[in-house]
């Protein structure tokens, strides 16, 4: 059933985004390098700064990167630890003081950034991986219940939900008052932002857990038939797709009319966004479930080889790669000069941009697989250990 629903009957709102979310969840202040406009699209997901990360990825061309931030430089320690009844595997969203996140334990929370206490909490009907996006005051954000929440911002109030026929890990994106999501039914879903009404949908040959990208009028994600599709943006009409040897659950990133991703088939590929025409591939050589950020000139990925690359965005030479202790699930961030990724060896890397070494690294002691969240100077993380964590510099 595809319909629009008022209030599901196991919704509740507390009164006090998978693959998609660890994969690959805005505005006119676009953080490309010094390259070029990552994007030029209309939007009205609130404005990425430095206390602002309204969404996976930064913005509506999922960049990964801005330079408008800052973050811990010199080393980290914890601030605070907002527990939760399950694992964490959603990237948190932040916009105007207060952290949006998901948890295994079905909740979707809104924590106060500064205290790390709990504003309002409000489950779904099961887990939560979809990482949130906060636009004009309303939270949009996915669960593995087949469903697509609309909650006010500031109270947890639901104002709709719309009911897919699979789990949706995928992470929203708001664009000229729509709602792009993807869902594991095989199809991606145009959504009006307001009402909750389907606009259109478009049916893939499988899963989709990648978070769609907008730039310029269409529409850019993968699928799990290991194709990337480029859709227009009104009507959901299929520009071109781009076959891929393997599954493509990351999102991309769409940068100065390239898109880049990559796939389980190990490569990571930039495709050109008018045609889907390739332009170079670059092979990591083991599976590849981390989201690019892509920041001057260069593409940041990581792959199960254990390794963070640093790729040129001109020909997909590398730059270099920074070896970890663990598979590199979660997607790579870029705040000014630092790269901030985590891996499956439980650590928080902080790695220089230009050269890839190492500005500091911090274990948590949990299992860590989705991607850190760097604002106004914090590093915001979700574990398998049933907390959101704050880290500072100091």
């Amino acid at each position: 059933m595809r319909d629009s629903a008022s209030r599901r009957d196991y919704l509740c709102a507390a009164g006090s985004t998978v693959l998609a979310g660890f994969a690959g969840c805005a505005g006119d202040e676009t953080p490309a390098g010094e390259d070029g406009d990552a994007s030029s699209a209309d939007d009205e997901t609130a404005t990425s700064s430095d206390a602002a990360v309204p969404m996976f990825r930064y913005d509506p061309a999922r960049t990964g990167a801005t330079r408008a931030g800052r973050g811990p430089t010199t080393g980290v320690t914890e601030d605070w630890a907002f527990e939760t009844d399950d694992s964490v595997w959603s990237t948190p969203a932040v916009f105007d003081g207060t952290v949006y996140v998901g948890s295994h334990d079905s909740h979707i929370y809104a924590i106060d950034a500064t205290a790390g206490t709990e504003t309002w909490a409000v489950e779904t009907g099961d887990e939560v991986w979809s990482s949130p996006a906060v636009s004009d005051g309303t939270v949009y954000v996915g669960s593995h219940d087949n469903a697509v929440y609309a909650l006010a911002a500031t109270t947890g109030e639901e104002e709709w939900s719309f009911e897919t026929d699979g789990e949706v890990v995928s992470s929203p994106v708001v664009v000229d008052d729509t709602v792009y999501i993807g869902s594991r039914d095989n199809s991606v879903y145009a959504l009006d932002a307001t009402s909750g009404e389907e606009r259109w949908s478009f049916a893939t040959g499988g899963r989709v857990s990648s978070s769609p990208a907008v730039v310029d009028g269409t529409v850019y994600f993968g699928s799990i038939d290991n194709n990337l599709y480029a859709l227009e943006a009104s009507s959901g009409d299929m520009v071109w797709s781009f076959e891929t040897g393997a599954s493509v659950s990351p999102t991309p990133a769409v940068v100065d009319g390239t898109v880049y991703v990559g796939s389980s088939d190990g490569r990571v590929y930039a495709v050109t966004a008018s045609d889907g025409t390739e332009s170079w591939s670059f092979d990591t050589g083991e599976e590849i479930i981390s989201s690019p950020a892509v920041a001057r000139g260069t593409v940041y990925i990581g792959s199960k080889t254990t390794s963070v690359y640093a790729l040129s965005t001109a020909d997909g030479t590398e730059q270099w790669a920074f070896e970890t202790g663990g598979w590199v699930r979660s997607s790579p961030v870029v705040v000014d000069e630092t790269v901030y990724v985590t891996s499956q060896d439980n650590s928080l890397y902080a790695l220089d941009t230009a050269t890839g070494d190492e500005r500091w690294a911090y274990e948590i002691g949990a299992t860590l697989v989705g991607s850190p969240t760097v604002a106004d100077g914090a590093v915001y993380l979700g574990t398998a250990g049933n907390a959101l964590t704050a880290l500072r510099e100091g």
